[in-house]
C-alpha cells in the first residue's frame, strides 16, 4: 500500500467562533477572499458513535493551501476554536487511504454516516496531528466553489 503523498495537501482548518467575524479579520488583515459560506447539516460517525452537526464552513480562494475556517460546534470534532485544527490531503483511493492510516494506529475519528467511506475521514495521529482525507472526486466541485464571484 503506498503511503499517503503530503505534497498532495491543499487546506489547513482551523476552527473558529464567529465564522463572519473570522472571514472579516482575515480579509482586512490578510487579504484573503472567500466565496458564500457552506452550511450542511449532516449525520457523521465517529469514534463516539452517530451525531449530527450543523457545520457552517468556508475556504479562502487564495491557494493552495488554502485555510478553511469551520464554526465551532460543541460536542463535536469540531468545537475547540483556535490553532490549526487539521489538514486536508488529496487522496485517489479514499478508502484504502483511509485503511493505511488506521493500520498506522490511527483510527477514523469521524466521516459521513453512510455504508462506505465518502467524500472524507479525520485521524487523529499520534503526536496531536489531525489528518483529513478528502476524495479527489471532490476536487472539481470544491474548486468550481472557489471561483464563484
Amino acid at each position: 500500500m503506498s503511503p499517503i503523498d503530503w505534497q498532495q495537501t491543499y487546506h489547513v482548518g482551523i476552527i473558529v467562533p464567529d465564522l463572519d467575524a473570522a472571514m472579516q479579520e482575515l480579509e482586512s488583515s490578510l487579504g484573503l477572499s472567500w466565496p458564500t459560506p457552506q452550511h450542511r447539516l449532516r449525520t457523521f460517525r465517529g469514534l463516539a458513535g452517530r451525531f449530527q452537526a450543523e457545520l457552517r464552513f468556508v475556504y479562502s480562494r487564495q491557494g493552495p493551501p488554502h485555510l478553511e475556517l469551520i464554526e465551532a460546534v460543541p460536542g463535536t470534532p469540531w468545537e475547540n476554536a483556535g490553532g490549526i485544527h487539521h489538514v486536508g490531503i488529496w487522496v485517489d483511493e479514499l478508502e484504502s487511504a483511509a485503511t493505511r492510516l488506521i493500520e498506522a494506529g490511527a483510527p477514523i475519528e469521524v466521516t459521513y454516516d453512510t455504508p462506505t467511506l465518502q467524500s472524507f475521514t479525520y485521524h487523529q495521529m499520534g503526536g496531536g496531528l489531525r489528518v483529513e482525507l478528502v476524495d479527489r472526486a471532490r476536487q472539481a466541485g470544491i474548486e468550481a466553489w472557489l471561483r464563484e464571484p
